[in-house]
């Protein structure tokens, strides 16, 4: 029997260099791909797929800025772009909130760190974010 899920009913958890950050709002990106390769034989024969590399997109992660618990972080991950290690952890649960399944991990280098926008005028939540350029994944299996 099918289980339908929503968005909503997952957490995201993060760690940069073995530093648990807690938990984030949003996850996204992560795709799963890979790269297309075509050969055209001679004669005009139709094209063959021959395949290509495996290959895992840019995951972002997004939460709400918390001056007393994000506000310390940003210079800390600032100096960490371009190497720090990170490790973005996807669990199911249901809507009650009980864990209903392994999570997926991404795992990769700390790429970008974007620390919230600024409006003298604005009302909205200040939101921070940061992208994980990936190199690893791993989750349940069949």
């Amino acid at each position: 029997m099918p289980v339908p899920t929503r968005e909503d009913t997952h957490s995201v958890s993060v760690a940069v260099d073995g530093r648990d950050l807690g938990l984030f709002d949003q996850k996204s990106g992560g795709e799963l791909d890979s790269e297309e390769n075509l050969y055209s034989p001679g004669g005009m024969l139709a094209q063959i797929s021959i395949g290509g590399q495996q290959t895992i997109g840019n995951v972002t992660v997004e939460r709400y800025y918390d001056a007393l618990r994000d506000h310390p972080l940003m210079a800390w991950l600032g100096a960490r772009r371009g190497w720090g290690r990170v490790s973005v952890g996807v669990t199911p649960r249901d809507p009650q909130g009980v864990v209903r399944g392994d999570p997926i991990v991404y795992s990769g280098t700390l790429k970008t760190v974007n620390p919230p926008e600024t409006d003298s005028t604005g009302t909205d939540m200040a939101k921070w974010s940061m992208e994980v350029t990936c190199d690893g994944f791993t989750g349940p299996t069949a």
